[in-house]
């Protein structure tokens, strides 16, 4: 089986959310909590998570989950420029990895 990797984007501002949508509740958790929880229970072992506005917030809050964190300081211009820093963040921490889910 071809090796995958998860890139959770979660840069953005949110400005119109109010409020990171990474972190707004999910049931019991939050929203990339249970992404996270999704991830594991499909077997991808290795996550990159891109930050960007609210960098120390989803850090933070990531504390002890075994993901990676990447901040991406262009985060403002726009999605297609944290999802090219998250590829280049997962060729070279995941060497071994056929695949990424986005």
């Amino acid at each position: 089986m071809d090796k995958v990797a998860a890139l959770i984007l979660t840069a953005g501002a949110s400005r119109r959310m109010g409020s990171p949508k990474a972190l707004l509740p999910w049931g019991e958790t939050t929203v990339i909590q249970h992404l996270l929880k999704i991830i594991r229970l499909v077997g991808i072992k290795e996550t990159l998570l891109v930050t960007g506005a609210h960098h120390d917030e989803i850090q933070k809050a990531n504390a002890g989950e075994e993901v990676q964190i990447s901040f991406h300081p262009g985060w403002e211009l726009g999605m297609g420029s944290s999802i090219s820093r998250g590829i280049q963040e997962v060729e070279e921490r995941f060497s071994d990895v056929d695949a990424v889910l986005i």
